[in-house]
């Protein structure tokens, strides 16, 4: 299906995690292993009406419907156009704000549309890959930090929380 990143055993700390890593655009991202459900190919979406520019519509993932994002414009990329290596990426995100109420729901599955999954590998939890000063207009809160792959190559590790946390993506939402 792809081909996995190769996995490393060393460890610091035994701070050691593994990180789904994937392309969008031109960046290689990474998030916890643990918050991916499921992993599909590009699939016919279901479009919503009136919904924000992100949201590329919706899929149903054993009778439960969840909204796909476009991950590149939600990180400020434009459009992305789907393609043949395209992956449905299905995620949990804890602790996401409920519709206007304040509440938080234990777990919110939302799916983000990504140009292809590289593999799983394991990352150090490290702060020695500091983020570039880039300007006061740059927010990049939804950044961890970065690390590299074996092969060299910088991956930027998202906190989805963040990221989504002021959203809800629920299709259906049970606030009544």
């Amino acid at each position: 299906m792809f081909d996995a990143v190769e996995t490393t055993e060393e460890t610091v700390d035994d701070e050691v995690h593994e990180q789904l890593v994937f392309r969008v655009a031109d960046m290689l991202l990474a998030i916890p292993v643990l918050q991916v459900r499921e992993i599909f190919d590009r699939t016919p979406l279901l479009s919503l009406p009136q919904a924000p520019p992100e949201v590329l519509g919706m899929i149903d993932v054993r009778s439960r419907s969840i909204a796909v994002i476009d991950f590149a414009q939600k990180l400020g990329h434009g459009p992305m156009q789907a393609h043949e290596g395209s992956r449905i990426v299905v995620l949990e995100c804890d602790g996401l704000s409920d519709a206007g109420d304040g509440s938080t729901d234990d777990t919110q599955l939302l799916a983000v549309l990504t140009d292809g999954v590289v593999g799983v590998t394991a990352l150090e939890e490290t702060d020695d890959q500091h983020l570039p000063t880039v300007g006061e207009r740059w927010d990049a809160t939804c950044v961890t930090n970065l690390g590299r792959l074996p092969t060299g190559e910088i991956v930027i590790r998202i906190d989805l929380e963040v990221m989504f946390g002021g959203e809800d993506y629920r299709v259906f939402s049970s606030a009544g």
